[in-house]
């Protein structure tokens, strides 16, 4: 019964290539690192790779914020904590105390 399937066989469908939607501003950074460690656990990607999809996925405007505020290293230097964190820092930074207290008065 070679090249028959069953019902079963065509329901189940598992992805063997990683992807994931580049960054854009539309989403919050927060919840696409969030989605792209989920997507690092699926495809079991080790921890050494994990800059280097970041990298890829986060898109060439996030990429050239990135090399800008890391230059004159590179970013392919840096751990990929660190690179998360600074992304983070640039698109949610945190609030002034001082603005805060102006808000709060």
């Amino acid at each position: 019964m070679e090249g028959n399937s069953t019902a079963a066989d065509t329901t189940k469908t598992i992805h063997t290539v990683f992807t994931i939607e580049p960054f854009t501003t539309k989403v919050q950074w927060g919840r696409w690192v969030k989605r792209l460690e989920g997507a690092f656990k699926i495809f079991s990607v080790p921890d050494d790779m994990k800059s280097n999809y970041l990298l890829h996925y986060m898109g060439p405007e996030s990429y050239d914020i990135l090399c800008d505020k890391l230059s004159p290293d590179t970013p392919e230097t840096k751990p990929y904590d660190e690179l998360v964190k600074m992304m983070q820092d640039h698109y949610n930074p945190q609030p002034l105390e001082i603005a805060g207290n102006f808000r709060f008065r």
